[in-house]
């Protein structure tokens, strides 16, 4: 699996694909930013994420963000485990004197955050496609340039990413892997990085000169389809109330068991 695929646009015929690309970019941001405020709302947050992740059937199209994922929690924890422990004053020590429970948990908790994080963007890009984020940003009336500019980093970056991919195989292929790591390592990367170097300029090139044929940006822009506010919208939008909302409300008592089972495992 490529990781192009955690930003590629992947069409179906869900709510959340459906549904107009502003009110997806709102649920974004509040499930990124909103559980940094606080714990309580981290339940809330994840709950809405597995709802979506069920409902836009795109648990199989960001299998690559699960396995980083994985990574990163293994590397992560033990170090923000020794980090927290060693500066929160309230200790109830697991293994003195370096991990207490206190730093156990906040680790966790930033990790989960980090994840919800990762997960929202990349379910964004996913179910929203460039040209549905061109139409919206044009309807706010952002700058032709700007949009533009936007438009075309988050179309060739996954090829680059591809690019990246196949650059490392043809290496691998001439014995480029072969040898002891460390004395290879910076002949890998010089390896890797010329070529995608001068892969990236010969995109950009040719880019620039089709935009100066077609006289891009034009400053008058025609949709093919028109976004509007549809039930799918609702949808989302009562989702991102379960996010701020949840954990006064129905969800409370959940979201009080969630954290006091976090805090006891650990």
């Amino acid at each position: 699996m490529s990781t192009s695929r955690i930003i590629t646009y992947v069409p179906r015929n869900s709510v959340l694909h459906k549904a107009n690309p502003a009110t997806k970019l709102i649920l974004t941001f509040f499930l990124i930013f909103v559980p940094w405020v606080s714990s309580q709302y981290l339940f809330s947050s994840l709950l809405v994420l597995l709802i979506i992740l069920i409902v836009s059937r795109s648990y199989r199209d960001i299998t690559y963000v699960y396995k980083l994922i994985v990574i990163f929690a293994i590397i992560f924890i033990p170090l923000n485990t020794l980090l927290y422990s060693s500066i929160i004053a309230e200790k109830t020590y697991i293994l003195r004197p370096w991990i207490t429970r206190e730093g156990l948990y906040q680790a966790i908790t930033a990790l989960l955050r980090i994840i919800i994080g990762i997960v929202s963007i990349s379910l964004f890009f996913v179910t929203t496609s460039p040209e549905e984020v061109e139409d919206f940003l044009l309807r706010i009336k952002a700058p032709a340039t700007f949009v533009l500019s936007l438009v075309l980093s988050v179309v060739f970056a996954p090829l680059l990413l591809e690019e990246v991919e196949r650059i490392k195989m043809a290496q691998m292929l001439r014995g480029a892997a072969r040898g002891k790591k460390i004395r290879s390592l910076g002949i890998w990367l010089r390896a890797l990085g010329i070529p995608l170097i001068v892969s990236a300029l010969h995109r950009a090139l040719r880019m620039a000169e089709a935009l100066e044929v077609w006289g891009a940006p034009s400053p008058i822009r025609t949709v093919l389809t028109p976004l509007s506010f549809s039930m799918e919208d609702i949808f989302i939008i009562t989702l991102t109330a379960l996010v701020l909302l949840g954990p006064y409300t129905l969800l409370k008592p959940l979201t009080e068991m969630f954290s006091y089972l976090i805090y006891h495992l650990t």
